[in-house]
């Protein structure tokens, strides 16, 4: 009888339990299954976020000051090789003063369109617009947009594996990305991989591949993802996304205005102005883009030439 009931006991405990686990995971289902996702395919997948990101280089997770102080101590070893040449205070000084006066940021910087607010460099007079139209950058469109199928291919070879992948810390869902040229630097393992995107990157003749403030990468957002208004770092940037998949109930947001993908087109933008992407959770698939950063057509090629130097992605 005492064996009976002690049976009894332990099959009653182990109902109980598994009912409060039942409830437990119903109730944090969300969170649940963000965590059986990331667990599958994101078992390699680094995380990037200002908790776990500890690299010194990173403009993103330093806040800034770093790469302001560096700006700074380089902009006088600029004006400093500028004024050794023989021709150099005739012919380049006049190019230098809007960048001396931005990297400096003299006194409150003072925006001079709504909803842009870059947080690390502010070029004035550039001209302003959340959305641009692709015709300012032809040949880089043409280039990207011909070779969207190529470009495809040699990401679903790299997406078959975790191995070179980050994932976003985003408020909810999943955001990877696969950095070609991460803060102006290469990533070579990553680059073998892609051969011919990086030989398309090289053609580009606006791309910015040597500043710290430019990106090239594949992102995926995952249904269901939700990345939160931000801004981004400059506005001497023009950011590019060459749609690869595009599925529907999928929007960007930028500086109040609202843009959606298209398959193997450019969807053209200036990030720093606020802006925000919302995959709905009933999305067909993920959203997949190949991400690129311009050079902003208001710039000269001696404030190219200047920018590069200051913003070097060598540390």
């Amino acid at each position: 009888m005492e064996s009976l009931w002690k049976e009894f006991l332990s099959e009653g405990f182990c109902f109980l339990f598994c009912v409060a686990l039942f409830t437990f995971i119903f109730i944090n289902r969300k969170l649940f299954v963000k965590f059986i996702s990331n667990f599958y395919h994101g078992d390699k997948i680094q995380h990037n976020s200002s908790a776990l990101c500890d690299s010194p280089g990173c403009v993103r997770c330093n806040k800034y000051e770093q790469a302001q102080i560096r700006a700074k101590k380089r902009l006088d070893m600029y004006l400093a090789i500028v004024q050794a040449e023989p021709e150099g205070p005739k012919t380049n000084q006049k190019h230098l003063d809007r960048i001396s006066e931005s990297v400096m940021g003299e006194g409150n910087v003072k925006y001079e369109v709504e909803n842009q607010c870059p947080n690390v460099l502010y070029v004035k007079g550039l001209l302003a617009k959340p959305i641009w139209q692709d015709c300012m950058f032809q040949a880089d469109v043409k280039i990207l947009e011909s070779n969207a199928d190529s470009i495809f291919k040699e990401f679903e070879c790299v997406y078959a594996s975790t191995v070179g992948w980050v994932c976003n810390t985003t408020p909810t869902g999943k955001w990877l990305v696969f950095h070609l040229v991460n803060q102006g630097t290469k990533l070579e393992d990553n680059c073998k991989k892609c051969p011919h995107t990086v030989s398309l990157l090289k053609a580009l003749p606006s791309f910015m591949g040597c500043n710290l403030l430019g990106n090239a990468s594949f992102s995926v957002v995952y249904p269901g993802t939700e990345i939160a208004e931000h801004f981004g770092p400059t506005n001497i940037r023009i950011r590019t996304h060459l749609g690869l998949v595009v599925p529907p109930e999928c929007e960007l947001h930028v500086g109040g205005q609202t843009a959606t993908w298209k398959q193997g087109q450019c969807t053209v933008f200036d990030d720093s102005f606020s802006h925000s992407v919302k995959h709905s959770v009933k999305g067909e698939g993920s959203r997949v883009v190949f991400m690129v950063d311009l050079w902003h057509p208001g710039l000269t090629l001696e404030e190219k030439i200047a920018l590069d130097f200051i913003y070097s992605p060598d540390l």
